[in-house]
């Protein structure tokens, strides 16, 4: 049995891994895998049977998809997503190879996603040289993390299942019930009536009892791979390690958190007593959240969560200082008051930009991490000033203020990220950014292919994958304005947002606590293998750190945590390699430095193309909530407010 505390347990955790994942990928190696599909006809669906056929040779990373007769591009984004979750899987960087994939149906088929879970299963068997059992077939769509999501047109595939030798079918957990549409025919006098009817029907039962197939449910890609090649992936109970925060950033975020705290409190003195003086309810009220929040962050504190009490200061102080700023303009002229508190607000930010931007001299990974922490926080608050002058000009001047406040907050957080950064891992190193641009436009990729795959799955779209779309369009811009490292963590966050979507698509809010616990051995894995070579992702395990603190307050807040921290972690090793000897210049499009300097000639602030205030100061799919602002019916200004508490990242 693995122990939980140690070196120890990490080395034999990755010894486990290593010993369950062995992966020697020959040139030329291809695998071949049937799985049944559904096709429209005259009187109605029909299961059909496609071949599909993977060859991995050495490459550079390409996908290359062919599809007999051509079908729609989700088959070809399902085969895309199939190869990263694979090679994942794999243990192997799919940067190393290129991808070789065949798609051949009797005729046009329907629902490309639901190829997803059999194109994995297949790369898998390709990437690892194991034999894929040809009287077993799977139809399930393929999910970042690995599990296997629902699909359409069960009983079809079934039937086409059994009729090309199939003894065994693997669907979706959760789908050996479904409700299945029929057609009877109903006499009305003289005429016949075609009627469809819903019914319940055992998917297991019935094709046992018709076919004699058996209908087998698999929750995740290591179920279906042992399945259908006999071969077990690995051990699920060696992730039950406990991560936690080495000692030497232990002590340092320590005495973070107790400044944080020290800081939040003189916040909420002031508040309350400008608030009292006042006498308005809903300026109080939200003082005792401010409260309650600090509360929460002492609790945190004395369990030695540091990262988590750092991060409940900052959303107490965001509530605090919402209501200094708004007692403090109670009487005065909003339109002059805000329009010099928002100067401020970007003379501030400006200085913390050049601290970042001129600060260098590293020494690992983890202080790069740490460093563009800073960059995407630092960042976060540029866009949220542009949107509170936006309102500003709007009058919307309470949502100016609250806007102007969270980005003078989340401007010292990016300060904070960067002394943390010096702390651990000062150094006489520099950062290669253009090896970091590399990164994140990796990274910007794969954010692409799984937020067009989770648009496929959800038709009618969502507001979740509103948000990921414009973080995504955020990473694109702030490759080109020479901010790689920030482009890269909201690459990453896109990807995560649009990666839960897939997850919790249709789920129960009991099954979200099940998803969480992958999540969790995921990120459990990353971190300890980033660890084993040699590298302390220090935002990821801050990241899983909170995740486990909010667990019980917001389900879905922690798991996109701890998605990002999983994700993360991955890809802190690869940070090693942005490190060099000889300092190295950001890169610029030239058109983003035109525009600046054309917006800053006009005195105008620069459009925010894809942003939204929702964008910015909320979002409940990445853990953050603000307050809720409630327009005063007799007066613009001093506003009535109501508030609930947040859910935000230090």
């Amino acid at each position: 049995m693995v122990r939980k505390t140690g070196i120890l347990s990490t080395t034999l955790l990755l010894l486990l891994l290593s010993s369950l994942l062995i992966t020697v990928v020959e040139a030329g190696t291809e695998r071949t895998i049937k799985a049944p599909a559904v096709r429209e006809t005259e009187e109605g669906f029909e299961g059909v049977i496609t071949e599909m056929t993977v060859r991995v040779e050495k490459g550079e990373g390409h996908v290359y998809v062919e599809i007999v007769p051509f079908s729609a591009v989700d088959t070809q984004v399902s085969a895309k997503l199939a190869v990263e979750v694979a090679s994942r899987v794999a243990g192997v960087n799919p940067e190393d190879y290129d991808f070789f994939v065949t798609i051949r149906a009797e005729s046009p088929v329907i629902g490309g996603p639901s190829a997803g879970a059999a194109l994995t299963v297949a790369t898998i068997s390709a990437l690892m040289n194991l034999k894929i059992r040809e009287d077993v077939m799977i139809t399930g769509t393929i999910n970042p993390d690995g599990t296997i999501g629902p699909v359409g047109g069960i009983l079809e595939k079934a039937e086409a299942a059994h009729r090309a030798g199939a003894k065994k079918f693997l669907v979706p957990e959760g789908q050996l019930v479904i409700l299945q549409p029929f057609r009877r025919e109903r006499r009305l006098g003289p005429l016949i009536e075609i009627v469809t009817e819903t019914r319940k029907v055992n998917v297991a039962e019935y094709a046992k009892e018709k076919w004699g197939l058996e209908v087998i449910e698999v929750g995740d890609i290591y179920q279906a791979v042992e399945i259908m090649t006999g071969k077990k992936l690995r051990e699920r109970e060696i992730t039950k390690e406990k991560i936690e925060m080495k000692k030497e950033e232990r002590e340092i975020l320590k005495q973070k958190s107790m400044e944080m705290i020290s800081e939040a409190k003189k916040s909420v003195r002031v508040a309350e007593k400008m608030a009292r003086e006042i006498g308005d309810e809903t300026l109080i009220q939200t003082v005792e959240e401010a409260k309650e929040r600090l509360d929460k962050a002492e609790e945190e504190y004395s369990k030695g969560n540091y990262y988590s009490a750092s991060s409940y200061s900052f959303q107490s102080k965001i509530s605090s200082g919402f209501v200094r700023k708004l007692a403090e303009f109670w009487n005065e002229d909003p339109e002059i008051a805000i329009d010099e508190f928002l100067d401020e607000v970007d003379e501030e930010l400006d200085s913390k930009e050049r601290q970042i931007e001129d600060y260098t001299g590293f020494s690992s990974a983890s202080a790069i991490e740490a460093y563009i922490a800073a960059e995407k926080r630092i960042e976060e608050a540029k866009e949220t000033l542009k949107i509170a002058r936006k309102n500003y000009y709007n009058e919307k001047y309470k949502e100016a203020i609250y806007s102007g406040v969270y980005a003078l907050e989340r401007g010292e957080t990016a300060i904070w990220w960067l002394e943390l950064a010096k702390r651990i891992g000062g150094g006489e190193r520099h950062i290669d950014f253009s090896r970091l641009k590399e990164i994140a436009e990796r990274r910007i990729a794969e954010a692409q292919t799984t937020l067009t795959y989770a648009q496929l799955m959800t038709r009618n779209g969502s507001e979740v994958l509103a948000m990921a779309k414009d973080k995504l369009e955020s990473a694109k811009k702030e490759l080109d304005r020479g901010k790689p490292g920030a482009a890269l963590l909201d690459a990453i966050d896109a990807r995560v947002q649009a990666a839960v979507v897939m997850e919790i698509l249709g789920l129960e809010e009991n099954e979200v606590e099940k998803r969480y616990e992958r999540a969790k051995e995921e990120a459990t894995i990353a971190i300890s293998t980033a660890r084993g070579e040699g590298v302390e992702p220090i935002l990821a395990v801050s990241y899983y750190e909170y995740a486990e603190s909010i667990k019980e307050e917001n389900p879905v807040s922690s798991l996109v945590l701890m998605l990002t921290a999983a994700e993360i972690a991955r890809t802190t090793k690869h940070l090693e390699e942005t490190l060099t000897e000889k300092k190295t210049n950001r890169i610029v499009k030239e058109e983003e430095k035109e525009e600046e300097k054309r917006a800053e000639e006009e005195g105008r602030p620069e459009e925010i193309p894809g942003y939204t205030s929702m964008d910015v100061v909320m979002s409940a799919i990445l853990g953050i909530s603000i307050l809720l602002l409630v327009r005063s019916r007799n007066r613009k200004f001093p506003p009535k407010i109501s508030s609930s508490p947040t859910i935000l990242c230090i």
